[in-house]
């Protein structure tokens, strides 16, 4: 399941404000994975982007630079004898 140009939009205004409120600047450009359950009780995957037509490579760079970031802090965490969160 994937957004469309209205979700985009909403997507794009919702995360904007939410990073302003807390002072992580300006938007450029947002990839949302999420878990959904309709109403049916079925899970679904929702993958969404803004701007809408952003470029699928620029769409796996991103969540691959995320998964990146998350990997070097079990990483790290573990190398100082921490536990990463569940």
């Amino acid at each position: 399941m994937s957004g469309g140009g209205r979700f985009s939009t909403e997507l794009h205004h919702a995360v904007a404000e939410v990073c302003q409120q807390n002072g992580y600047g300006l938007l450029s450009r947002v990839v949302v994975a999420a878990e959904v359950v309709d109403d049916d009780g079925a899970i679904g995957l929702l993958v969404g982007s803004s701007p809408a037509d952003l470029a699928v490579w620029d769409r796996v760079g991103i969540l691959r630079y995320a998964l990146l970031d998350i990997e070097a802090d079990v990483a790290a965490g573990r190398r100082h004898g921490g536990k990463e969160e569940e």
